[in-house]
């Protein structure tokens, strides 16, 4: 069992709506990689965009934006999926999470000091 990262797609999103925690994992030209040095991604080099943890994304939206995301386990002929507030049924609770992800942060504006980065 492991941390599920958020996607590439998420991770533009985010560092455009100014999230700027340190993370190990980042992405540099598409491609997932991590600091081998005691060093972190913060968002502030313009080729590396961080990589949070889906669940380390969430708390910030909790507690930066105010922003709560819940996903629910339904049954659709006999089989449990899961859906975030959309209602679209996801395989996983991680599909579900990463989508509501996505949709959360289009709803904050963008960061004016990220824009160019």
């Amino acid at each position: 069992m492991k941390e599920e990262l958020i996607t590439l797609e998420t991770a533009v999103l985010a560092r455009k709506k100014g999230f700027k925690e340190p993370q190990l994992y980042f992405y540099v030209g598409g491609k997932l990689s991590w600091k081998t040095d005691n060093s972190r991604c913060n968002n502030s080099h313009k080729y590396e965009t961080a990589a949070p943890s889906q669940s380390l994304l969430q708390r910030w939206l909790r507690e930066e934006h105010k922003i709560q995301i819940q996903i629910t386990p339904v049954w659709e002929n006999d089989v449990m999926k899961w859906r975030e507030s959309d209602g679209f049924g996801h395989k996983t609770y991680e599909e579900a999470l990463g989508e509501s992800l996505q949709q959360s942060l289009k709803l904050i504006p963008d960061d004016n000091n990220q824009r160019n980065s």
